[in-house]
């Protein structure tokens, strides 16, 4: 199928072609400048419009229930248990709103992200900004963890790129039949370079 990403070769990793998907100008000159060679594979992250809608929404249905639980209460006792309920309702409701706010204002500032992964590099982009990194550019991977109770560490959620210039991102793993084959190719790159892989 014309422009589609291939399935994974032999080696597990996907076939270096020129185009999978909408790939912004940017993005290829700087590619091109670094001699990242063919573009392999791309994951996004969520957009800013997709960041601005999940927080808007939460935020109005926020308001919505709180103001519904107010309307609903505001005849009743003090001391009722209804109005109890509603109190330990709204806390959270504030909670959701509050995090709406937050995810939309940071969706508005950083923006959506996404790495496009060359035979020979990655290039990470954000919304206003896009850095390219050879594979000798990067110092080290370390696992991202899901946050446990007690300091347990969870399933991994990603692995943290460090550059050696600028600053350390995050690519998140996205697993499918237990492998990442995008991940499974920076991992290699580096490794092959004698870079500390954790």
């Amino acid at each position: 199928m014309e422009g589609a990403i291939p399935g994974p070769d032999a080696d597990g990793y996907r076939t270096p072609q020129a185009s999978p998907g909408p790939v912004p100008d940017p993005v290829t000159r700087l590619a091109a400048d670094r001699g990242l060679g063919a573009l392999v594979d791309v994951r996004r992250q969520l957009t800013t419009a997709s960041m601005t809608i999940i927080g808007v929404v939460t935020s109005v249905v926020c308001v919505l229930l709180m103001w519904g639980l107010f309307e609903l209460t505001k005849s009743a006792s003090f001391l009722s248990s209804l109005h109890q309920i509603a109190y330990a309702v709204h806390l959270p409701l504030l909670f959701g709103l509050v995090w709406g706010v937050g995810y939309t204002i940071r969706g508005l500032a950083q923006g959506g992200r996404a790495h496009y992964l060359y035979e020979n590099g990655l290039v990470f982009a954000r919304r206003t900004r896009q850095d390219a990194f050879t594979w000798q550019d990067i110092t080290g991977l370390s696992p991202l963890y899901e946050r446990r109770d007690q300091g347990r560490e969870g399933k991994v959620l990603g692995y943290t790129i460090t550059p050696s210039r600028g600053a350390p991102f995050a690519v998140p793993l996205v697993l499918k039949d237990g492998r990442d084959p995008f991940m499974d190719r920076i991992i290699t790159n580096v490794q092959a370079l004698g870079r500390p892989v954790q």
